[in-house]
């Protein structure tokens, strides 16, 4: 479980659009690699910019893996927008996140 308090994700878009899910995921990994506590939700470009620069340097691989995540998160968020809001497979996903 992360220990970011201010982190909900609750489905695959708006929890992660504004790049504190990502620094929350490597900060739970590499918590000596910067402040949570100083990230704004405000401030979504470098969220996401900080989380694939750590994520790069510190262990190339997790960069990688973030960006299989971020593109199957996109074409999942995508799935469930054109399927409409009461389809079976949104309720799958945003009950089983």
């Amino acid at each position: 479980m992360l220990s970011c308090s201010n982190v909900q994700i609750t489905n695959f878009s708006t929890s992660w659009n504004d790049g504190l899910a990502f620094c929350a995921l490597i900060h739970h990994f590499l918590p000596e690699s910067f402040d949570y506590s100083k990230l704004d939700n405000k401030h979504r470009r470098q969220n996401f910019e900080l989380a694939f620069r750590v994520a790069d340097s510190m262990c190339g691989f997790l960069s990688s893996t973030l960006v299989l995540l971020s593109q199957m998160l996109w074409i999942l968020s995508n799935i469930c927008n054109i399927s409409g809001k009461h389809s079976k497979m949104r309720v799958f996903f945003e009950s089983n996140v």
